[in-house]
């Protein structure tokens, strides 16, 4: 094939260690966003403090109902694949 590039060695260890990982990834930049956001809102200056906290806390309520299931799913599904596999 002309021009054709052959990826190298540290592009394939990345798509490597990224198909085994991508769950942690995603969660990762989930929480980086989460966290990002609760930040931007409570050194805002035009929201007010009382306000920034009511709503910080009640977006972390929301994001914690919706999270923890989904991580006790992964995890969960992670233990039963294992299982399986040992059989």
């Amino acid at each position: 094939m002309v021009g054709a590039v052959r990826p190298d060695a540290n592009s394939l260890r990345m798509k490597h260690w990224l198909r085994q990982h991508w769950q942690k990834v995603y969660w990762a930049a989930i929480a980086a966003l989460v966290i990002g956001a609760h930040v931007a809102l409570l050194s805002s200056p035009d929201v007010p403090n009382d306000i920034a906290l009511r709503l910080t806390t009640t977006n972390a309520m929301i994001w914690a109902v919706l999270i923890v299931p989904a991580l006790f799913l992964t995890w969960r599904v992670a233990q039963i694949r294992k299982r399986r596999s040992k059989d």
